[in-house]
């Protein structure tokens, strides 16, 4: 038995696949941790200056940017991803017909969604947030909408070509960088210095991964071929539109939600709770989740190979590298979350306590749609995953519609909740028919 259990160890550890895994996990971990952990201390820092409601204020102004972005990345980011990692062993001139057209894309529909939000912020604050003093502040971060957008799309790219320590160094810098102009803007020109210090770390981390983009093309021999992309439109249709619209119907019912809870009574502190407790959740997902470009790139390049055995290894270790790291993570934080939220965020923040308990346990489901996810975006089956987004968000709206104004953040965080487990169990269905979705039609195509 112990010799089984030493022959299998030597098995994996000699495994090419393995190896290449462990390594790119390193500076994937590595980048996560440190840039994620430095975005948490900013926003921990950026609460106690701000205070509670102001604290809120700002939430609102990113997360409808946030909103607006899925507009405007149209999903290239994961595209780029996908055929990347699948068509870069084999087709090269593809690749660079592929990256002309998201290029060319994300150029023109960043710079479209931009100026369209600068033009509708004015009318969006005081009809619809009835606050008409962020009307400034809004139209400002249509410029943080723009570079956001290249971001997501930039770090698509790299996670194709596989450059996690890249992307590392990326998130890295943008972590640093984070912490100083978060906190000096607050402290000196409160929500304005925030939003002006969110725009410089994403333009500095846009500049970057400029950089080791260029570098990656070099080593590859990868050629830009802007005047071919549109050979690759079809792309567009059979995968950016479902996952664009996936994004949207998050996204948009998520900022939704977030508007219904800011209209009750004291709703930018209630919007302020949640947003602290909501930071948390990004930590608890992001850290388990951290390997899920590692995963896409490799199961993406599985199935262009047609491995399916390699394939359905690479889908157990995610599983079960991620869920339990979720589990392990989440644990403190609800054992004692009254306890946490207020040495994190000060004694105004207390009674986020069962907010932020909810949401604890929202990460763990968030996580296991994750690798859902992985498995849906290598195949092409973004369709069926656009299906069970859109169960996961009527449950979510269903629910809000009515514990928000009777629970404030803990509805909000109760309608997640629910909508995530929707999800998760409309996906067991799919899950146990993997065999027949490995013969989907591929959103690769043919080869034009």
């Amino acid at each position: 038995m112990f010799e089984k259990k030493r022959l299998n160890l030597s098995r994996i550890s000699s495994s090419k696949l393995a190896r290449q895994i462990a390594s790119d996990a390193f500076w994937s971990v590595l980048g996560n941790c440190v840039g994620k952990g430095l975005t948490f201390l900013s926003m921990i820092l950026v609460a106690r200056v701000l205070g509670k409601e102001a604290f809120g204020e700002f939430g609102l102004v990113k997360s409808t940017a946030l909103t607006f972005v899925t507009f405007s990345a149209f999903g290239m980011g994961l595209t780029a991803t996908k055929y990347i990692a699948e068509l870069l062993p084999s087709d090269k001139e593809r690749v660079g017909r592929i990256l002309g057209l998201s290029y060319i894309f994300t150029c023109f529909s960043s710079l479209l969604v931009a100026l369209a939000f600068w033009f509708v912020a004015p009318w969006l604050c005081k009809s619809v947030l009835q606050s008409p003093h962020l009307v400034g502040l809004m139209q400002l971060s249509a410029v943080l909408l723009f570079l956001l957008t290249f971001c997501m799309f930039q770090q698509g790219v790299l996670s194709g070509f596989q450059d996690f320590q890249g992307v590392a160094c990326s998130n890295i810098i943008h972590g640093v960088m984070m912490v100083p102009t978060y906190v000096i803007g607050a402290y000196y020109w409160g929500l304005t210095g925030v939003v002006i210090g969110t725009i410089i770390a994403a333009g500095l981390n846009a500049f970057i991964n400029s950089v080791f983009i260029y570098r990656n093309t070099k080593r590859h021999n990868i050629h830009y071929l802007f005047s071919q992309a549109s050979r690759e439109l079809g792309i567009l249709g059979r995968f950016s539109l479902p996952v664009v619209l996936s994004s949207i119907l998050y996204f948009t019912s998520f900022w939704g939600c977030q508007m219904m809870l800011g209209s009750q009574q004291s709703g930018f502190a209630q919007l302020g709770v949640f947003y602290a407790a909501f930071s948390v959740f990004t930590v608890l997902t992001a850290v388990p989740l951290m390997l899920a470009p590692i995963y896409i790139a490799k199961l993406s390049e599985l199935f262009g190979n047609g491995d399916i055995k390699r394939f359905r290894k690479t889908i157990f270790l995610s599983f079960g590298t991620c869920v339990p790291l979720a589990v392990t993570i989440a644990l403190p934080f609800l054992c004692f979350p009254s306890l946490l939220m207020t040495w994190c965020f000060g004694e105004s923040f207390r009674s986020g306590g069962t907010t932020l308990a909810l949401l604890s346990l929202t990460a763990i489901f968030w996580v296991i749609n994750g690798v859902f996810t992985q498995v849906m975006a290598s195949i092409g089956g973004y369709w069926i995953h656009f299906a069970y987004c859109l169960a996961g968000v009527v449950t979510t709206l269903f629910v809000a519609f009515w514990s928000i104004p009777a629970w404030g953040s803990f509805g909000l965080a109760l309608a997640l909740l629910l909508g995530s487990c929707t999800r998760v169990i409309f996906f067991v269905p799919i899950w146990y028919r993997l065999d027949r979705l490995w013969k989907y039609p591929s959103s690769l195509g043919k080869a034009t």
